[in-house]
């Protein structure tokens, strides 16, 4: 954090599966969360972005990853939540990464059901901004260029804050 090039941090503690988090959230808000929300405190204190990466199914401890100062979630797995109830539930106090589908649209899907899917997110998540697309988790090798390409292409022509509708 001492670096003028930094200009967020992210903890990539993967704490949920697609039924919910691996441990309880009893164990976690006991001995985790404590943690997280020092370094939060930090991080915040530093004026830098705090996001947390998990995907997997993390409803029963969103209220806490904001208390921790957490202010973005990553990647917001479509098999694990809903990101559009996500965002009528968060949207102001977390901002929201992701949720491209890399189970079926990124790496199954035509270059056309990708743009699509972005459109889709775009249109239902971006207005008013706290939206970051990208895929529901990391893109690995097997994602065909052509579909991550047009990803990013489709988002570049069409998730431009203030969003106008695509």
């Amino acid at each position: 954090m001492d670096f003028d090039c930094i200009g967020a941090i992210r903890m990539p503690d993967d704490l949920g599966h697609t039924g919910g988090t691996m441990v309880s959230p009893k164990f976690l808000r006991r001995y985790i969360f404590p943690m997280h929300k020092e370094i939060g405190e930090r991080v915040r204190a530093k004026g830098l972005l705090y996001m947390f990466h998990s995907d997997g199914r993390l409803y029963e401890v969103i209220d806490d990853l904001i208390e921790c100062g957490y202010q973005s979630l990553h990647p917001c797995e479509p098999a694990s939540m809903d990101i559009v109830e996500l965002k009528r539930k968060y949207g102001g106090r977390l901002s929201l990464c992701g949720n491209i589908n890399l189970d079926s649209t990124l790496t199954l899907g035509s270059p056309r059901d990708v743009e699509e899917e972005v459109k889709l997110r775009i249109r239902a998540v971006g207005p008013g901004g706290g939206y970051c697309c990208g895929s529901s988790n990391s893109v690995p090798e097997y994602v065909p260029y052509e579909n991550y390409i047009a990803m990013i292409e489709t988002t570049q022509r069409h998730g431009t804050y203030p969003i106008t509708g695509c």
